[in-house]
């Protein structure tokens, strides 16, 4: 039975998709993707993915902050072996250009 001092709230879908957008990934989310080797397994393509044990990505999640941290360091280390990659590259091609 509708409760007669309160109009009925009548809410968009586009509003209900704009307020999920705005949510914190939930921790469980994190932690199926810290497990998952790639982005499919756990239905997205826009956020990394770790393949972690159970336990490693339970240690993590259990942690306030300590995800935002672990993707942080990982973005981090990421940058830099492109880095070394490309300066192995340039270096074998200088090498080579020398020859």
């Amino acid at each position: 039975m509708p409760e007669p001092n309160l109009p009925p709230l009548v809410v968009s879908l586009d509003e209900v998709e704009e307020v999920k957008a705005g949510m914190p990934e939930l921790l469980d989310d994190i932690q199926a993707r810290f497990m998952a080797t790639c982005a499919k397994d756990v239905g997205g393509v826009d956020k990394p993915c770790y393949g972690l044990s159970e336990y490693d990505a339970s240690v993590l999640v259990g942690e306030p902050g300590a995800p935002e941290f672990f993707e942080a360091v990982r973005a981090e280390r990421e940058r830099e072996l492109e880095l070394e990659r490309g300066t192995c590259f340039w270096s074998v091609d200088v090498d080579v250009a020398e020859l």
